[in-house]
Order: C-alpha cells, then sequence, then structure tokens
C-alpha cells in the first residue's frame, strides 16, 4: 500500500469512528457548514466559534437567534519564498434566509517557489449567495475570478449544495465549471488568438459536530480540465510562453483533499489540518500540515493566526538556464482581524 493510501485510509478511519460514536446520539435536523469552496489562504475553512444550528427540536430553540451577524474580515500570509497574500472580505446576512459573502485577494508571488524566477501579481474577486446553511437544505451560487490580465485569468461559477441530517453532520457538494484563459500576450511570440482551458470540478465536504468542543471534518476538490496542462513542464515551454505564465501554470491543481480537527477552549480555538494537492503541471505532490488558532479578544474581535508547513515531491520546471531542482520546503504564516457587528 502506498503512502497516498495509507493517508486517504487513516483520515476515512477518523470520520467513521465519529460517526460509529455519534449514531445513538444524533438529534433530529440542521447543522452549521461552510461551504466555501476556494481555497485561497490557509487561513480559509477555518470557523472558529461557528454559530449554534438552527434546531427546532431543541426545548431552548426560542432562544436561538434567527439572524446570523455580519462581519467582516483581514488576512495577510507571507511564507519564506517573499510570497505574500491579502485578503479583505466580509458577510453579510439579509433576514434569516440569505447570506452574502465577498472577498478579494491581491498575492505576489515571486516565483522562487515554482523555479522561473519571475515575480507575478494576481488578483481573486469571488461572490457568493446563498440560502441559510443552518438548515437541513441548503443551495447557493458562486462566482470566482482568479488571475492576472494578460498572464493567465480564470472564471469559475460554483453551485454549493449543502445537506444537515442531522445536528452533529453536515454534507456539502459543488460542482463547478471554469475557463482558463490564456491570452495572446502570453505568448512571445504574440500570437494573435487565445488559449482556453476549460475546467470542470467538483468539491465536497463531511463535517461533525457530535462532540461539545470538537469539529472535525474532511474535504476533497477534483478537476478535469480539456487540455494537458503537463505542456507547460516541457523544456520547449520556456521558449513558447512567457515566464509569469509558466508561473502561475504551476498553480494549477489536479485536486486538493485533506482533514482538519479543531477545539473549541473559551477564549480560543486550536486546530489542526492536513492537506493534499496533485499539480496538474507536474504531478508533483504537494503536502501541508497547517496549526491553526483565532483568539476571541471580546464579543466582536478575534484574531485569527496559522501556520503551515509544505513539503513537494519532484523537481521545478526547467528553464533555458537552469537544470531541474527539487522543490523546497515552503513555511507560511498567516495572521488577521475579523469584526463582527451586533
Amino acid at each position: 500500500m502506498d503512502i497516498k493510501n495509507v493517508k486517504l485510509a487513516a483520515i476515512s478511519g477518523l470520520l467513521l469512528i465519529a460517526c460509529v460514536i455519534s449514531i445513538p446520539l444524533a438529534p433530529t435536523y440542521a447543522a452549521t457548514v461552510s461551504s466555501k469552496t476556494s481555497d485561497t489562504n490557509i487561513l480559509d475553512d477555518f470557523e472558529p466559534h461557528s454559530p449554534p444550528p438552527i434546531d427546532e427540536s431543541d426545548d431552548d430553540a426560542d432562544q436561538q437567534p434567527n439572524n446570523m451577524p455580519d462581519s467582516a474580515n483581514f488576512n495577510y500570509s507571507l511564507d519564506n519564498e517573499k510570497d505574500t497574500t491579502s485578503q479583505l472580505g466580509g458577510d453579510i446576512y439579509y433576514g434569516s434566509n440569505t447570506h452574502l459573502g465577498i472577498l478579494g485577494e491581491s498575492a505576489y508571488q515571486s516565483g522562487q517557489a515554482t523555479g522561473t524566477g519571475t515575480a507575478t501579481q494576481t488578483n481573486t474577486f469571488d461572490i457568493s449567495l446563498e440560502t441559510d446553511d443552518r438548515q437541513p437544505f441548503a443551495w447557493g451560487g458562486e462566482f470566482t475570478y482568479y488571475g492576472s490580465k494578460d498572464v493567465l485569468t480564470e472564471d469559475t461559477i460554483h453551485i454549493p449544495l449543502i445537506f444537515n441530517p442531522t445536528k452533529s453532520w453536515s454534507f456539502s457538494l459543488a460542482p463547478a465549471n471554469g475557463v482558463i484563459v490564456m491570452p495572446a500576450n502570453a505568448f512571445k511570440n504574440r500570437s494573435s488568438r487565445n488559449i482556453d482551458v476549460n475546467d470542470s470540478s467538483v468539491s465536497a465536504a463531511v463535517d461533525y459536530y457530535g462532540f461539545k468542543y470538537w469539529h472535525l471534518g474532511i474535504h476533497g476538490e477534483y478537476h478535469q480540465y480539456s487540455q494537458n496542462l503537463a505542456i507547460f513542464n516541457r523544456p520547449f515551454a520556456s521558449k513558447l510562453f512567457s515566464p509569469a505564465t509558466n508561473n502561475l501554470v504551476g498553480n494549477i491543481t489536479n485536486y486538493d483533499q485533506g482533514a482538519s480537527i479543531k477545539y473549541s477552549f473559551e477564549l480560543f480555538d486550536l486546530g489542526v489540518a492536513y492537506d493534499e494537492s496533485q499539480s496538474a503541471l507536474d504531478d508533483s505532490i504537494s503536502n501541508t500540515w497547517t496549526i491553526k488558532t483565532e483568539i476571541f479578544w471580546s464579543d466582536n474581535i478575534s484574531t485569527p493566526i496559522s501556520y503551515a508547513i509544505t513539503s513537494t515531491n519532484g523537481t521545478e520546471p526547467a528553464t533555458q538556464s537552469s537544470t531541474p531542482q527539487p522543490y523546497p520546503n515552503t513555511y507560511t504564516i498567516s495572521a488577521g482581524l475579523t469584526y463582527t457587528f451586533d
């Protein structure tokens, strides 16, 4: 059995144990789940102190809030390759049934991690509109723009579907379709036409809230591209495409999957997450371990902090002036500020 199968078996076993323990205790309906499908920052998909689900069978149901508080957040990350990411986002709730999420991101990639040595600036904009994800069923729509004009861009539409069969369990599924565009300016010979690559994907997640202070989760996202992106890993690619385009193609993945566990203390949350992804460029596997915490200074202000270590097998793409080298480990620290409006 290879290492990948051992990891998947361990992740599945964690959820299976939680399932066996929770079966006799599972009440009826509702759970809190994040429908966020993008993974642009290592603080994503980490929602400490999630609001209580609406459980009509609970004796105290009439005391549970119907409306969720609006919030705004800022995150900044920096790694040892001098790559940086800045995020600004917010969540707005209309009544008790509609949630609007907005996220803007600016990322600087030095090119050291991908071996191109060319710095690239990318922008991301994400907007989502969903029904109340604390109900037994929720759904919505999400649009994401990513990339850099004249280098590489991708527009993606997601349809998140959320199922909460019990108060302890939540399941989410989000089919998506996107188009990756490499514009004519991305070619060194200034091609007269763009190259379009269709990206069909599906993401899924399972979350368990049956333990009083614990949250367990697994997730996965899998892509199918209309063209083989491995062509960018061949030596002649550096002669055809700009270094910046080769840089961004290195960020595209075939899949991303992982698991997380979190414990909520009185004044802060503490969690650990593991993620594995495969590059669409050279099929190299990246493994990321992340320690996450969020400190709650008041009812309105909190500070999320995380530290991640990423290791990648394989070698960096070859260029005209260099030979392939092993990928170095990446160490990333992120911190942010979240403000919740009453």
